[in-house]
């Protein structure tokens, strides 16, 4: 288990997504792999309100 790189929040290595808040890849340290994300500060319960994610392209 690594903690999250945006929450902090204990998450798998091999996770996909973090349960907490959502970020790709959150056990990878290198902000990089996510190309451009956005979460709005304001919440629904958990989660963000706005979340738009856009992949980097190679």
């Amino acid at each position: 288990m690594k903690p999250c790189r945006a929450c902090r929040h204990e998450v798998a290595e091999d996770a996909h997504a973090c349960p907490n808040c959502g970020a790709p890849r959150p056990a990878r340290q290198d902000a990089d792999a996510v190309g451009f994300e956005y979460r709005s500060a304001a919440r629904l319960g958990a989660l963000p309100l706005l979340h738009v994610r856009c992949p980097r392209w190679a």
